[in-house]
């Protein structure tokens, strides 16, 4: 949330684990990667924390192993995957002024100049991501229980039993957070009909249809299904 925050305010260059994880969905965002042969991290590591070679592979192994765990944990992904990345780039046979260019010439193509409509996306998703830590941070309510999404300033709520069972609660506290104008509470039980499901499009519940750019907006479920089945990607 508090990254998203940053994002709303202007340009910015996070530098963290798993950034490109946190800001998944968002537009006009470089997802960069940087990687090194192990010497040059062994030699940079003695360098600076004036380490013996045995002791430097070894604070290396245990930094990635680390980082590696956290991800996964928190995210369930790989973070070394390069489908995640936008750019990644070897530093063995490259200056710093070198990728420095690289970076800037990829900064300044139109892909990731701002737009309007990519400034209110940004907008919402501070906005979901603040609801979403007013609930795990500030309240007693089971925030895994509660589906959130902003748009236009509107929260719409969702959720399972425990959602339905505290909705007017529920709403009530998100009512009073920063920045929302209107609260919705979805509360329906009725299920949906095979046929009113396999007539539903990609872009009713894949949310943001962006981060799917091999499936369209109109496409159905069913079609969706069946592209996401023989791609690359993980359904958990």
């Amino acid at each position: 949330a508090t990254l998203a925050e940053m994002l709303v305010q202007g340009d910015l260059i996070y530098h963290g684990y798993a950034g490109n994880v946190l800001l998944k969905g968002v537009p006009k965002v470089i997802r960069l990667r940087l990687v090194a042969p192990l010497e040059r991290r062994v030699r940079r590591v003695i360098r600076e924390r004036k380490f013996t070679r045995e002791e430097a592979i070894k604070f290396i192994e245990k930094i990635d192993a680390e980082r590696d765990e956290w991800v996964q944990q928190l995210y369930k992904v790989d973070w070394s995957d390069p489908s995640l990345y936008d750019m990644v780039l070897n530093l063995e046979h490259m200056s710093m002024e070198t990728v420095t260019e690289l970076i800037v010439d990829l900064a300044n193509r139109k892909e990731y100049q701002s737009t309007p409509e990519s400034e209110q996306e940004l907008r919402d998703f501070a906005l979901t991501k603040r609801v979403q830590a007013a609930l795990t941070f500030q309240s007693d309510f089971q925030e895994d229980s509660i589906e959130v999404r902003g748009r236009l300033g509107a929260v719409r709520l969702s959720g399972d039993r425990y959602f339905k069972k505290n909705s007017k609660a529920i709403v009530e506290f998100v009512k009073n957070i920063p920045g929302v104008k209107e609260v919705v509470a979805s509360t329906d039980e009725k299920s949906e009909t095979p046929q009113a499901a396999a007539n539903l499009k990609a872009s009713d519940v894949m949310i943001p249809i962006s981060g799917y750019p091999h499936i369209k907006p109109w496409t159905t479920i069913r079609e969706a299904m069946a592209a996401l089945g023989t791609s690359n990607v993980t359904l958990r």
